[in-house]
This record gives C-alpha cells, structure tokens and sequence, in this order.
C-alpha cells in the first residue's frame, strides 16, 4: 500500500478516535482532517481528468465535495464555540 494509501487510511482512523472528543484541539484537527482529504481528492480529479479519465475525475470531485462540506461543517463546529462574550451593558452606571 502506498503512503498517500496509508494516509488516506489512518486519516479515518483519527477521526474515528475524535468523534466524542469536544476539546478545541479535537474540533481544530478535525478541520484539518477534513481539509486534508478534500485537497487530496481535488489532486486527485485534477490528475484522472488530465489523463482523459472523466469518469475517475468526476468520481474523484464528489469525493473532495463531500470532504469540503465536513469541513465547512466543522469550522461551523469551531465558530460556534469561539462566539465571543457579550459585551458589558451600561445598565446601572450613572451618567
């Protein structure tokens, strides 16, 4: 198996290991993750499609889609956390 194969695999593998994990580091690795795997894909349709292979290319681009709607999910995932306080009223200050 090759190593762009063995990555392929094990980035699975590590996502699997953060489904429960709600930690800012868990949600930034797994935009990552996500990234990752759409760039890869995306590489991937760009090569089949340069060889002639349409098919390959197409079936390549849904898979990079897909990764890029888990990531644009799971940088919704990481805004939602990162709202920032609200700021103080001046309720009960004298003027």
């Amino acid at each position: 198996m090759s190593d762009a194969a063995k990555a392929w695999d094990q980035s699975f593998i590590e996502l699997a290991h953060l489904e429960s994990d709600t930690s800012e580091e868990a949600k930034h690795r797994r935009l990552s993750i996500y990234t990752g795997q759409a760039e890869y894909m995306q590489g991937l349709a760009d090569a089949a499609w340069g060889a002639g292979l349409t098919t390959e290319g197409d079936a390549f681009k849904a898979l990079s889609d897909s990764c890029w709607l888990d990531a644009m999910e799971a940088t919704d995932d990481l805004n939602d956390s990162q709202t920032p306080p609200t700021p103080p009223t001046d309720e009960g200050q004298q003027s």
